[in-house]
Protein backbone atom coordinates (compact mmCIF):
# COMPACT_ATOMS: atom_id res chain seq x y z
CA UNK A 1 0.00 0.00 0.00
CA UNK A 2 2.85 2.11 -0.56
CA UNK A 3 2.94 3.39 3.47
CA UNK A 4 -0.81 4.74 2.96
CA UNK A 5 -3.00 4.37 5.65
CA UNK A 6 -6.29 2.84 5.20
CA UNK A 7 -8.89 4.03 6.75
CA UNK A 8 -12.16 1.76 7.54
CA UNK A 9 -15.43 3.53 8.50
CA UNK A 10 -16.77 1.89 11.38
CA UNK A 11 -19.78 0.16 11.45
CA UNK A 12 -22.90 2.23 12.22
CA UNK A 13 -24.90 1.40 15.25
CA UNK A 14 -27.92 3.06 16.75
CA UNK A 15 -26.56 5.51 20.04
CA UNK A 16 -28.11 7.54 22.77
CA UNK A 17 -27.26 10.83 22.83
CA UNK A 18 -26.57 13.06 25.61
CA UNK A 19 -30.69 14.35 25.66
CA UNK A 20 -32.36 10.42 25.73
CA UNK A 21 -32.80 10.09 21.84
CA UNK A 22 -31.27 7.23 19.37
CA UNK A 23 -29.18 7.99 16.74
CA UNK A 24 -27.31 6.43 14.34
CA UNK A 25 -23.38 6.61 15.34
CA UNK A 26 -22.11 8.07 11.84
CA UNK A 27 -25.78 10.49 11.50
CA UNK A 28 -26.78 8.51 7.98
CA UNK A 29 -28.74 6.36 7.11
CA UNK A 30 -27.71 2.82 7.81
CA UNK A 31 -29.76 -0.31 6.70
CA UNK A 32 -28.70 -2.67 8.72
CA UNK A 33 -28.06 -0.38 12.13
CA UNK A 34 -32.29 0.64 11.45
CA UNK A 35 -33.27 -2.93 10.96
CA UNK A 36 -31.39 -4.12 14.28
CA UNK A 37 -33.30 -0.94 16.09
CA UNK A 38 -36.93 -1.69 14.71
CA UNK A 39 -35.95 -5.48 16.31
CA UNK A 40 -34.82 -4.51 19.30
CA UNK A 41 -38.54 -1.91 19.83
CA UNK A 42 -40.90 -5.03 18.32
CA UNK A 43 -43.78 -3.11 20.00
CA UNK A 44 -43.34 0.02 18.53
CA UNK A 45 -45.30 1.52 14.98
CA UNK A 46 -41.89 2.74 13.40
CA UNK A 47 -43.31 5.46 11.23
CA UNK A 48 -41.24 7.31 8.26
CA UNK A 49 -40.44 10.69 10.17
CA UNK A 50 -39.73 8.78 13.19
CA UNK A 51 -37.45 6.56 11.22
CA UNK A 52 -35.98 9.74 9.76
CA UNK A 53 -35.23 11.16 13.27
CA UNK A 54 -32.87 8.30 14.35
CA UNK A 55 -31.28 7.85 11.03
CA UNK A 56 -30.36 11.40 10.43
CA UNK A 57 -31.15 13.47 13.55
CA UNK A 58 -34.14 15.56 11.71
CA UNK A 59 -37.26 14.66 9.92
CA UNK A 60 -36.38 17.68 7.54
CA UNK A 61 -38.73 16.97 4.42
CA UNK A 62 -35.76 15.31 2.44
CA UNK A 63 -34.85 13.09 5.10
CA UNK A 64 -38.47 11.66 5.37
CA UNK A 65 -38.86 10.92 1.74
CA UNK A 66 -35.42 9.22 2.23
CA UNK A 67 -36.87 6.86 4.88
CA UNK A 68 -40.30 6.61 3.50
CA UNK A 69 -38.63 5.07 0.31
CA UNK A 70 -36.18 2.69 2.46
CA UNK A 71 -39.09 0.96 4.26
CA UNK A 72 -39.69 -1.60 2.38
CA UNK A 73 -35.82 -2.65 2.15
CA UNK A 74 -35.97 -2.85 5.59
CA UNK A 75 -38.91 -5.35 5.45
CA UNK A 76 -37.20 -7.18 3.23
CA UNK A 77 -33.92 -7.22 5.27
CA UNK A 78 -36.01 -8.24 8.43
CA UNK A 79 -37.80 -10.86 6.36
CA UNK A 80 -34.15 -11.98 5.19
CA UNK A 81 -33.30 -12.23 8.55
CA UNK A 82 -35.93 -14.72 9.52
CA UNK A 83 -37.87 -11.46 11.27
CA UNK A 84 -41.29 -10.69 9.43
CA UNK A 85 -43.01 -7.03 9.50
CA UNK A 86 -46.09 -5.32 8.69
CA UNK A 87 -46.03 -2.05 6.85
CA UNK A 88 -48.50 -0.04 7.28
CA UNK A 89 -50.07 2.21 4.03
CA UNK A 90 -51.30 6.16 4.71
CA UNK A 91 -53.37 6.17 1.18
CA UNK A 92 -51.72 4.34 -1.28
CA UNK A 93 -48.30 5.65 0.24
CA UNK A 94 -46.20 3.79 2.60
CA UNK A 95 -46.50 5.00 6.22
CA UNK A 96 -44.48 2.75 8.75
CA UNK A 97 -43.04 -0.82 9.39
CA UNK A 98 -43.51 -2.74 13.00
CA UNK A 99 -42.77 -6.09 13.53
CA UNK A 100 -45.70 -8.46 12.98
CA UNK A 101 -47.42 -10.24 15.64
CA UNK A 102 -50.02 -13.01 14.99
CA UNK A 103 -52.13 -12.13 17.96
CA UNK A 104 -53.17 -8.59 16.81
CA UNK A 105 -56.47 -8.25 14.59
CA UNK A 106 -54.69 -5.22 12.51
CA UNK A 107 -51.37 -6.79 12.06
CA UNK A 108 -53.44 -10.08 10.61
CA UNK A 109 -55.34 -7.73 8.02
CA UNK A 110 -51.44 -5.92 6.82
CA UNK A 111 -50.07 -8.87 5.96
CA UNK A 112 -53.06 -10.69 4.44
CA UNK A 113 -53.04 -7.46 2.20
CA UNK A 114 -49.33 -7.69 1.72
CA UNK A 115 -49.63 -11.49 0.52
CA UNK A 116 -52.53 -10.23 -1.80
CA UNK A 117 -50.09 -7.90 -3.18
CA UNK A 118 -47.13 -10.50 -3.57
CA UNK A 119 -49.55 -12.46 -5.33
CA UNK A 120 -51.02 -9.89 -7.37
CA UNK A 121 -46.91 -9.05 -8.39
CA UNK A 122 -46.59 -13.40 -9.33
CA UNK A 123 -42.57 -13.06 -8.19
CA UNK A 124 -42.91 -16.02 -6.08
CA UNK A 125 -42.31 -13.86 -3.08
CA UNK A 126 -46.16 -14.68 -1.95
CA UNK A 127 -45.15 -18.32 -1.41
CA UNK A 128 -42.09 -17.37 0.55
CA UNK A 129 -43.81 -15.06 2.71
CA UNK A 130 -46.54 -17.95 3.46
CA UNK A 131 -43.93 -20.23 4.44
CA UNK A 132 -42.47 -18.33 6.82
CA UNK A 133 -45.78 -17.29 8.59
CA UNK A 134 -46.43 -21.04 8.62
CA UNK A 135 -42.16 -21.48 9.84
CA UNK A 136 -41.94 -19.03 11.84
CA UNK A 137 -42.97 -20.17 16.15
CA UNK A 138 -45.63 -18.20 17.26
CA UNK A 139 -44.57 -14.42 18.90
CA UNK A 140 -46.27 -15.29 22.07
CA UNK A 141 -44.32 -18.53 22.60
CA UNK A 142 -40.93 -16.81 22.04
CA UNK A 143 -41.47 -13.65 24.61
Amino acid sequence: MNGEIQRVRPVPTIVKTDKGRLRTSTGRWSMSAMADHIAEYPATLHDFRALARVAYGDALPHHAATARHNIRSLANLLEDRKILTVVEFVGRKIHGIQIFNRDNEYHQQLMANEIGRRKIRADGSAEKLEHLLHVLPRISETA
